[in-house]
């Protein structure tokens, strides 16, 4: 198997245990009730995904957050926006420096 077809074999299988937002204020919401940030993925110029896992319980997660029924620790959440924060202000910063794109590597 070529390099390419297992890289986007790698992804594609990657992409489908992870859920994926926008949102910083549901990301640190998800992360204080126990989902992981693995990465920050450049979805378009001016738009940052926020790569959580793991997937089915991040996505249960959200919807608890959309309906507001989730209940988190307000400084667990606190403490979750700011490193979301950091890490966003942290890669686009690196990003700016280095001239190199945003990707799953950045936590």
């Amino acid at each position: 198997m070529c390099f390419a077809r297992l890289f986007l074999s790698h992804k594609i299988e990657n992409e489908m245990k992870t859920y994926l937002t926008s949102d910083i204020n549901k990301s640190a919401a998800i992360i204080a009730a126990g989902g992981s940030l693995v990465g920050l993925e450049r979805q378009s110029h001016r738009t940052l995904l926020f790569v959580l896992e793991p997937q089915d319980r991040c996505a249960h997660l959200a919807h608890e957050f959309e309906s507001g029924t989730l209940t988190v620790n307000a400084r667990c959440m606190v403490e979750s926006l700011k490193k979301l924060k950091d890490a966003v202000f942290t890669r686009l910063r690196d990003r700016d420096r280095d001239d190199t794109p945003l990707s799953r590597d950045a936590t």
